[in-house]
């Protein structure tokens, strides 16, 4: 198999072009467990192929590169398997994806006669990321980079003072209020997060660095509950859908590789008649009193497989699938 040599792929020391990978390098399979890159070779060949997904995403490579896929029979499989009680018939599940290569999908008819999709891609489980050594814990820089306003001021309004207090406290953080003289309540945190980063010898963050992009998973979650408690991420009062609103483009595609890190299928909508993005996920991952419900949001399906001009295209040999692109979307 080849992806195209221009491919983003995540490693263990950040994202790079297939083309950049060399042997020994750490990628991650599907279960977002490290492995070792085994062989590398660029080449251009004949045909080029693009998998087109129902939420915008595209995988291009030759006609050999294979997507492990869900069928419509897998996945009422599945529907049936979860809905057991006994577990003695929930160990039988063993019903296997199916492997189908480009130049197959291509030819193939991919929807049914009620039109309905026939393969869907399913996401990986989160990546199994290094834990980092921050200079401020994920949650209190959360809470942070999302109240701070231009000005440097925090206002406390509609964010939960008692659970933050709580955890800032288990950190060593503390969080003091003001009353400003509009009547509304403003709030510092204590020690500072601007001389945190810089004793730490960081320059003071503007957005999201990279070292809570790709932090360890619980580090990831932690940032994403202080981005929601912050108020950069609206939590559903019902149901499970996260939703951001953000003018600013470098910076939701940072949070939204952050949710997609997790395992968790996400949509970023541009703006039309507002002047933001609009990134929406679903998920049971960030609800902790919660139990676990079923998700449909948990795999892609394929809209689309069109041929496209041959280029040049990278063959990566490793022992499972590897997670490629934005959307860290397994392919072997």
């Amino acid at each position: 198999m080849a992806i195209l040599a221009s491919t983003p792929v995540p490693t263990a020391n950040g994202w790079v072009p297939a083309r950049d990978l060399r042997q020994n390098d750490i990628v991650f399979d599907q279960d977002g467990q490290p492995q070792k890159v085994l062989l590398v070779q660029e080449y251009t060949p004949r045909e080029c192929f693009s998998v087109q997904l129902d939420d915008g995403l595209t995988i291009d490579g030759d006609s050999k590169l294979t997507l492990r896929l869900e069928t419509r029979k897998y996945r009422n499989r599945v529907s049936e398997y979860q809905n057991r009680t006994s577990t003695r018939y929930r160990k039988q599940f063993r019903r296997p994806l199916v492997d189908r290569q480009l130049e197959e999908l291509h030819g193939a008819p991919l929807t049914k006669p009620d039109g309905r999709l026939e393969y869907s891609v399913p996401n990986c489980l989160p990546v199994q990321y290094a834990t980092r050594d921050l200079p401020v814990p994920p949650y209190v820089f959360g809470i942070w980079i999302a109240s701070v306003t231009p000005r440097g001021r925090m206002w406390l309004r509609d964010k939960p003072l008692n659970k933050m207090r709580a955890i800032f406290r288990r950190y060593g953080f503390s969080i003091v209020t003001r009353k400003h003289k509009n009547g509304l309540i403003l709030f510092d945190i204590r020690p500072s997060v601007r001389d945190s980063f810089l004793f730490a010898g960081h320059d003071i963050p503007k957005d999201l660095p990279v070292i809570y992009t790709d932090g360890a998973i619980e580090q990831r979650i932690e940032l994403l509950e202080g981005l929601i408690d912050g108020g950069a991420i609206q939590k559903p009062k019902k149901g499970q859908t996260f939703v951001m609103r953000e003018a600013n483009y470098h910076y939701i595609r940072k949070i939204q590789g952050v949710v997609e890190s997790l395992g968790i299928k996400t949509t970023l909508y541009t703006p039309t008649s507002h002047p933001y993005y609009l990134l929406k996920f679903s998920t049971t991952l960030l609800f902790k009193d919660e139990k676990p419900k079923k998700s449909r949001f948990t795999r892609r399906f394929v809209k689309n497989v069109v041929k496209i001009d041959a280029k040049p295209c990278v063959h990566i040999e490793t022992p499972n699938q590897i997670l490629v692109g934005e959307g860290y979307i397994p392919v072997c």
